[in-house]
């Protein structure tokens, strides 16, 4: 709109009075959608979506549970591994796909093709996969032992892409009528991420590629560029530690630019890992910005001929990002974790989302921990895990809640993270495709494709809860070597179950505080057992297991002696009332709360006027001693009782003024009391000079030669704090003096 325009609006007032009338509407509207409440999973409270709610509950939240060489370590031996498809990319050759290679290759891509006809694999309109478009997705599959016109088969990820099973971008839905659902995707790739190429698709738009997480897969060949040899490729992704920029938040974006547009508007996803640049001297632009409240970084960059640079960026100190791998404790697990609640669910990370196993391997990634690509390879790392496929829920779950927040728990097909466990439910955060009818309680799917807390109650399609089907736990961050304690050892289950406070007072018989272990049944999983827990000392509850459960564990409470002086004594306030006060205490020890006249008497001493006052408990029946405490008498508050009086003075016959001075008194006429001394200052002017008040006794003095009249004497009391008393709020009354 130009200026001229919108000058003609300002002019027309009844365009601006509907104008007017739109924005009200508007803001109506917004706050109307602001009070709407988020809809959240059966039995998530507000609270329990923030990630310190069940960090909080962890013991040493804060405490580092893998350095630095624990972590490569862990890095190297899922490497190492079967069955976890990490591969040694810094260790691994640079070669191209030979002619048999490229061969097996087709045959590899026709066998999916076949398995894509046969479902009826759709495309973004719904229209099923042909044979003709079938055999053209193959034949862009090299068979010649042709090689692929590149610098290097060295690579970086410059732009956040995909790897796939085939060399096209046809979709592959098997979810009718679902275009957010695409079968085409294997993994996502973060920015930065190193690639070794083995080959180029025929029309050259793909190339096939090695990462860190996949053997061989399609990557779109304008998301990478190409270095010029393994020492470029290295010093791109290869960071020194400490000089790492590690993005932690779900989604971050370059802002956008009409001159750095290499590395404008640049999606980082959470795991990116990119090299942080120290600048000191602000004067130095990035592009035409300076470098104030910014963290300067470097950003692959690919260039019209497909080989690779990197380019100074800027992302806002603002954003989610760590200077350096963050370290690994349970708070900062739930913190990255939930920095991607509610994000969209996406397969093998299409339309720029998470599969339930691509978040917990980039939950994990901002720590520097490389997680294998899907929940089968994951559980096949050799970190520490517990297989629980045998057990009954009740037992399952008794193994769950000891676990740390953080532990990845499986199905094959889904995995989440595990949070914690409230009020007898267990919790769990993932990003999930779908879970059971939430509505109607039949068999079948509600859709969700998001990130969601949710309690292992959650069913599946079958009717299945989530509890009932999994069938193992990793810990990720600890090696296979420290198995810690069997979940079939009663100590593993030692955090968890209620013990019994440290100390009780001497009963006279056996003290059996209750202790149990949530899930597990006692006397079927568990016995418990006392000793020396009737005389003072130290007692000693015994949980060891029975059936399946086997081992012990112990604890100690300590019963007091009968002594009353180790009480705690809580008594409250009072306020002065002109009697002595006895307001009754509280007496507690060790736990037990104490009855007055069975266990202990009362006195109290400076017990009557405002100030500190004592209360003395002295045991009696099973205890001894005394002990003291004191409590305040507080002021007590008072009123000025008074009202408005009048007052008639008759003159002899023949008189026109007063011959001689009358007094009168307004604390009797006006009814004046107060529990202090009363003041009283008068504040009109009404016959001034011949009507005065004494300001400590209220007299009033109506002096010879007032005249005959009527006057209107105003007068403020007062009543000041003494020492068992506040001080009054002012009353004014007046009196009215009348001569005649």
């Amino acid at each position: 709109m130009h200026m001229s325009q919108i000058r003609k609006l300002k002019m027309s007032r009844p365009w601006a009075l509907a104008f007017a009338c739109m924005m009200l509407a508007a803001l109506v509207l917004a706050a109307a959608q602001t009070a709407s409440a988020v809809v959240r999973m059966p039995d998530v409270s507000k609270e329990m979506t923030k990630a310190s709610y069940w960090s909080d509950k962890q013991p040493d939240a804060d405490a580092v549970l893998a350095d630095r060489s624990t972590i490569d370590q862990l890095n190297q031996d899922g490497i190492d591994a079967d069955g976890t498809m990490l591969q040694p990319l810094k260790d691994a050759a640079e070669r191209f796909y030979t002619k048999e290679e490229q061969q097996r290759l087709k045959g590899g891509v026709e066998g999916d093709l076949a398995y894509f006809l046969s479902v009826g694999a759709e495309d973004v309109e719904g229209n099923a996969l042909t044979e003709e478009e079938a055999a053209e997705i193959a034949a862009n599959c090299p068979t010649d032992g042709s090689t692929p016109q590149i610098a290097s088969g060295y690579a970086i990820v410059t732009t956040h892409t995909t790897m796939r099973n085939l060399p096209t971008d046809r979709m592959m839905g098997e979810t009718p009528g679902d275009a957010d659902d695409d079968n085409l995707y294997l993994s996502m790739l973060r920015v930065n991420e190193p690639l070794l190429v083995r080959a180029a698709s025929v029309d050259g738009k793909f190339l096939l590629c090695i990462s860190s997480c996949l053997q061989v897969s399609w990557v779109p060949t304008e998301d990478v560029a190409i270095c010029k040899d393994r020492d470029e490729w290295l010093e791109a992704w290869d960071i020194p530690e400490g000089e790492e920029l590690v993005v932690t938040g779900y989604k971050v974006r370059t802002e956008q630019s009409r001159v750095t547009k290499n590395t404008a508007n640049r999606l980082l996803y959470m795991g990116t890992v990119l090299q942080r640049v120290d600048k000191e001297d602000a004067r130095e632009l990035v592009g035409t910005r300076s470098i104030y409240n910014n963290h300067v970084c470097y950003l692959p960059v690919r260039d019209d001929d497909g080989n690779y640079s990197r380019e100074l960026a800027l992302i806002a100190e603002s954003e989610k990002v760590s200077e350096g791998f963050l370290p690994l404790t349970s708070e900062n697990i739930s913190k990255v974790a939930f920095n991607a609640l509610g994000q969209m669910y996406g397969w093998g990370g299409m339309l720029e989302a998470d599969d339930c196993s691509g978040y917990v391997r980039d939950v994990y990634k901002c720590f520097g921990l490389e997680l294998a690509r899907n929940t089968t390879w994951q559980m096949n790392l050799p970190v520490r895990q517990y297989d629980l496929e045998d057990m009954d829920d009740a037992h399952k779950a008794a193994a769950i809640a000891q676990m740390p927040l953080g532990t990845v728990l499986f199905w094959g097909g889904h995995e989440m993270l595990y949070l914690g466990q409230e009020d007898g439910k267990l919790y769990v955060i993932s990003a999930v495709g779908s879970v059971g009818d939430l509505f109607d309680g039949g068999y079948g799917a509600t859709q969700v494709k998001g990130v969601v807390v949710n309690t292992l109650d959650m069913v599946r399609g079958n009717r299945n809860t989530w509890l009932q089907t999994l069938t193992k736990a990793n810990v990720p961050y600890v090696p296979q070597s420290d198995q810690g304690t069997s979940m079939y050892d009663i100590a593993f289950y030692e955090g968890t179950a209620t013990w019994p406070d440290e100390t009780f007072v001497e009963t006279g018989s056996a003290i059996e505080p209750e202790v149990a272990i949530p899930f597990l049944e006692e006397g079927a999983d568990y016995t418990v057992s006392f000793k020396d827990n009737v005389e003072p000392g130290t007692a000693t509850v015994t949980i060891a297991g029975a059936g399946d459960y086997s081992g012990a564990v112990s604890r100690t409470f300590e019963i007091l002696p009968a002594s009353i002086a180790d009480a705690t004594v809580s008594v409250k306030n009072v306020t002065y009332t002109g009697k002595a006060q006895k307001p009754k205490p509280t007496v507690k020890l060790g736990g037990t709360t104490l009855e007055l006249k069975k266990d202990y008497t009362v006195s109290y001493a400076d017990n009557v006027d405002a100030g500190t006052a004592t209360v003395t408990v002295k045991g009696t029946g099973r205890f001894t001693d005394s002990v003291e405490k004191t409590f305040k008498i507080k002021k007590a508050a008072q009123a000025i009782k008074a009202k408005n009086a009048k007052k008639t003075v008759k003159l002899k016959k023949g008189e026109k003024k007063l011959a001689k001075t009358k007094r009168v008194s307004l604390k009797r006429l006006a009814g004046v009391s107060a529990k202090t001394a009363v003041s009283y200052t008068r504040i009109n002017k009404d016959g001034r000079s011949r009507i005065s008040v004494n300001t400590k006794t209220g007299d009033v003095a109506l002096k010879a030669g007032l005249k005959k009249g009527a006057y209107k004497v105003k007068v403020k009391l007062r009543a000041a704090a003494d020492d068992n008393y506040k001080a009054a709020k002012a009353k004014t009354v007046t009196l009215k003096v009348v001569v005649k």
